[in-house]
């Protein structure tokens, strides 16, 4: 067991046999008052396993929505596989939850996959002969937009799981004690600072957009107009009064 592996590599000095093994007293033969004792101490260092792993995730999960994940990864590594699960926030901001999570390969490899689907769908729709009706149009992009939005939904959480695996067995085999391996994995982890300037770049690129799309050469095109119509109004009267008898 993966919790097991961790437990006996993070116990500098004591080996996985000597975890487990009873001590007897005083050389006395061992009774069933220590086998009692020994159960017990064997399930004590399993529940102090368990505590090490999910000390490991709750720090490479940050301080952010840890309530949400923990459960959701422990449950992927006592299975030993991962299963789909819904989370809000791969569905709707899918780019920005995975910027937040660090998860940077899966990002790029995410606007990829993206970016290839829809040259593919516009190309195809572009060469067809005779041309698709509108309505047809419409559902494929609706579908794709539905795709892009459901499988990361579903399969987020597993995706985050694979990223933080790889980062406990990267901390894990660079330091031999618990807290050092969770120190590294704080300093990769989501933090209310990166929430923030994800936050900021959003508003900023918002801000950015609705000043390009705002109609702000209307004014400008409306005040030489109404000069040049006051003018066309100006000539005929001057015209009149320069043909007048004197």
């Amino acid at each position: 067991r993966t919790e097991a592996r961790y437990h006996e590599a993070r116990l500098p000095g004591v080996g996985p046999r000597q975890c487990n093994r009873p001590v007897p007293q005083c050389g006395m033969p061992e009774t069933s008052d220590h086998a009692s004792v020994a159960r017990t101490e064997a399930t004590t260092l399993d529940q102090s396993a368990e505590s090490h792993l999910d000390s490991l995730y709750r720090a490479a999960a940050g301080p952010v929505n840890t309530g949400y994940y923990l459960p959701i990864l422990s449950r992927f590594e006592t299975n030993g596989r991962v299963s789909p699960s819904w989370n809000w926030a791969a569905c709707v901001c899918t780019l920005n939850w995975m910027l937040f999570r660090g998860m940077w390969l899966a990002a790029l490899v995410y606007l990829g996959a993206v970016g290839a689907v829809v040259a593919v769908l516009a190309t195809a729709i572009a060469l067809t002969a005779p041309p698709m009706v509108a309505s047809l149009r419409w559902s494929l992009w609706a579908a794709l937009a539905t795709l892009v939005l459901l499988i990361p939904g579903f399969f987020g959480n597993a995706w985050l799981y694979r990223v933080y695996r790889q980062r406990l067995d990267q901390a894990l085999a660079s330091t031999d004690r618990l807290q050092d391996a969770c120190l590294l994995l704080a300093r990769l982890s989501s933090t209310r600072q990166r929430l923030t300037a994800i936050v900021s770049i959003n508003l900023a690129m918002c801000v950015l957009l609705a000043i390009g799309v705002w109609p702000s050469g209307k004014p400008m095109q409306m005040g030489p107009r109404t000069s040049g119509a006051i003018e066309n109004l100006a000539q005929p009267a001057s015209a009149a009064v320069a043909a007048a008898p004197v």
